[in-house]
């Protein structure tokens, strides 16, 4: 059955179009739109990988999965593609589709290959190491769209808890406590206005490895946000939000044992609870341009609000441009 508003072709008996959801059957009457049946309400909970114990609740429609930050679920698992899957929220129900990912999509340890429902308690697995738990709740009271039948009208999606920090940059709501936000990546907690000078060491007193990367210091808050940006590459690479500092300082060709050197520097001088975690460390390209990345990840436990445990991860992500030398550094929860 083919969508009246995008075109999309979408199976025998759909109610709602699976890309934009518009109505796919019945009209409403003149003057007056038709009453739209509400959707579940739907949210996914990691439960293994980097980013354990972080929930997102999902908005009626479609929701994109994968690494790259424009995605509803952000995830910074390296197995997982930049545009992984996608789940839709409809009325007649929830289901997965796998966009072509390199490491696929498994439902209940199935791989799924078209189409798949979701139910509460199901397990998704994507890449090689990040696992989702899938609640499904009752729909809401049953909405009238403000829209005509043939444009989707637009529906905010449900806070992800009732109390916590409010994202200045997506307005997405965060567990109290939490450094970045969980749609997003922007920081919860900005740096004072003031920063210190930026301080760079004597190129003349420091072996070659040291000299390629200058440390920037933010002003003091009640949490430290730092990342250093040196080129483009990294500022693309990296999710949006953080605070970047460039400087022209880079060395280069760099080989890979000089990269590793680089980021082990960059680990001891400014994130020593990193230091005896074993990085994930692997060569790529980035439109067009080589690069190498260290990936740092270190796991502690917090209490929230209602006194239950919650398992967090930290992670540090060092890139370092393989053609100019140039670093770039990016800390996250």
């Amino acid at each position: 059955m083919r969508c009246p508003n995008c075109g999309v072709e979408n199976r025998p008996g759909a109610q709602f179009c699976r890309q934009c959801a518009a109505p796919l059957t019945g009209a409403a009457a003149p003057g007056r739109a038709a009453p739209r049946q509400a959707s579940p309400t739907v949210s996914l909970v990691i439960q293994r990988g980097p980013q354990a114990g972080q929930m997102f609740t999902l908005r009626d429609g479609v929701n994109t999965v994968g690494r790259d930050p424009g995605n509803d679920v952000l995830l910074y698992e390296g197995s997982v593609s930049r545009s992984h899957a996608r789940v839709v929220v409809q009325p007649e129900g929830v289901w997965i589709e796998d966009l072509g990912s390199t490491s696929g999509t498994l439902v209940n340890g199935q791989r799924v290959t078209g189409s798949t429902w979701l139910r509460s308690g199901d397990v998704v697995q994507l890449g090689g190491a990040v696992v989702l738990g899938v609640q499904v709740g009752p729909a809401m009271a049953p909405a009238f769209p403000a829209a005509p039948p043939s444009v989707a009208a637009p529906t905010a999606a449900v806070p992800l808890v009732a109390a916590g920090q409010v994202c200045p940059r997506c307005g997405a709501q965060n567990r109290p406590g939490v450094r970045f936000c969980a749609r997003c990546a922007a920081p919860l907690v900005m740096p004072a206005p003031a920063p210190s000078p930026v301080v760079a060491a004597p190129p003349v007193s420091l072996p070659k490895a040291r000299r390629r990367w200058i440390w920037a210091v933010g002003g003091v808050a009640a949490l430290l946000v730092v990342v250093v940006v040196v080129g483009v590459i990294g500022m693309k690479m990296l999710s949006g939000g953080a605070v970047a500092k460039e400087t022209p300082v880079g060395e280069g060709p760099v080989t890979e044992a000089e990269a590793r050197q680089i980021a082990q520097d960059v680990i001891e001088d400014a994130f020593p609870q990193f230091v005896d975690s074993e990085p994930t460390f692997y060569h790529a390209e980035f439109e067009g341009r080589p690069f190498y990345r260290a990936t740092y990840d270190a796991s502690y436990t917090v209490t929230d609000a209602e006194g239950n445990p919650v398992d967090l991860v930290e992670i540090v992500s060092i890139s370092v441009d393989e053609e100019t030398g140039k670093v770039s550094v990016a800390a996250s929860n």
